[in-house]
């Protein structure tokens, strides 16, 4: 018999009954919906993710390799200025460290292919982008996805991606310890607590003209005039 063939009235309890069947499964459905689309988004291995801050729609990648443990560090690489997430996976061999001692990686994207640190640089500066609180909700969202031990994060930058590194580790205590490479503070303050100040490594060419270590305005496009490192430490800091 058909649906056609029921009486007026039996097929639209029929049809009414169905309804009431898929509304009462409906959230069950959906929940195993979003489950089954958060496994395929954070899967092993490469994968690019989104997230809104300050009405912005914001990019970054994770790098997930097999076999995490069930609380796995999280590294935070920052790329340098006209760089970005893509291409700092790809140059900077992060994902091999991944693989060896099964840490996560993320890897997000500036405005513009800069950070906000202060007074630069590039769009993100001139912009008044928020790169704190970008960096801040992504590290939140990495670790509501994945078993990550929250005091095991670390952050990495060069360049650009130093100075928010320095940045963020002035301004946040998201971060057991930090590594600055050709980095210098050009934030307009800097006082983290004894408490939460990170570990600090700072990796710095004597002979960099671009970013002086004297803390001299420098001779690249964006004439970095950061301070002088000897005298802008953080915290447990090592040159």
């Amino acid at each position: 018999m058909t649906m056609r063939s029921l009486p007026r009235t039996t097929a639209v309890f029929a049809v009414v009954l169905v309804g009431v069947v898929v509304l009462a499964l409906l959230p069950g459905l959906r929940a195993e919906w979003q489950r089954a689309v958060g496994a395929v988004a954070w899967r092993t291995g490469s994968t690019v993710h989104t997230i809104r801050v300050d009405g912005t729609s914001r990019s970054y990648r994770v790098y997930r390799p097999a076999g995490l443990p069930a609380a796995a560090p999280l590294v935070v690489f920052l790329h340098p200025g006209f760089g970005n997430a893509r291409q700092s996976e790809a140059d900077y061999h992060w994902d091999e460290v991944a693989e060896a001692s099964k840490v996560v990686i993320a890897y997000p994207d500036g405005v513009g292919a800069s950070w906000n640190a202060g007074t630069c640089c590039g769009r993100a500066q001139s912009r008044g982008v928020d790169d704190v609180a970008f960096v801040t909700a992504m590290v939140g969202q990495v670790e509501a996805a994945i078993g990550v031990d929250t005091t095991r994060v670390y952050a990495v930058g060069f360049s650009n991606g130093a100075f928010m590194t320095e940045r963020l580790a002035c301004d946040t205590s998201l971060f057991a310890a930090v590594a600055e490479v050709a980095g210098t503070r050009v934030t307009t303050s800097c006082s983290p607590s004894a408490a939460t100040a990170p570990s600090v490594l700072y990796v710095h060419g004597l002979a960099d003209t671009n970013v002086r270590w004297d803390g001299e305005p420098g001779s690249g496009v964006a004439h970095v005039d950061g301070e002088p490192r000897e005298t802008s430490q953080i915290g447990r800091a090592h040159v």
